[in-house]
């Protein structure tokens, strides 16, 4: 493998995908950015709860428990990030030591 392609595996959706599951995705990298990548989730949600409650008491009520749920799902998986990322950090550290 040249150096070339190696440099254009490393980005973030293809390391995140290999310390998710192991190795890489069959499928094609999501070029959205974060922002729309959210908002276009955020919105698929909520437009499949509002098609099942018509009724916007019912709506906000599922849709709040949705969003803590969701919010306690963000909160484990970053400092699951955080951690694995400081991990990376240090072993790249002590690798950079072996060089100099």
């Amino acid at each position: 493998m040249r150096f070339s392609e190696v440099l254009e595996r490393a980005n973030p959706g293809n390391i995140g995908e290999f310390i998710l599951n192991g190795g890489e995705c069959l499928l094609e990298p999501d070029t959205r950015s974060y922002t729309q990548r959210l908002k276009e989730a955020d919105k698929k949600a909520s437009d499949f709860l509002k098609q099942r409650f018509k009724s916007i008491t019912e709506f906000d009520e599922i849709y709040g428990c949705y969003c803590k749920e969701t919010a306690v799902y963000q909160d484990v998986f970053f400092e699951m990030g955080l951690i694995a990322g400081a991990k990376l950090a240090f072993q790249i550290s002590e690798k950079m030591r072996e060089l100099l």
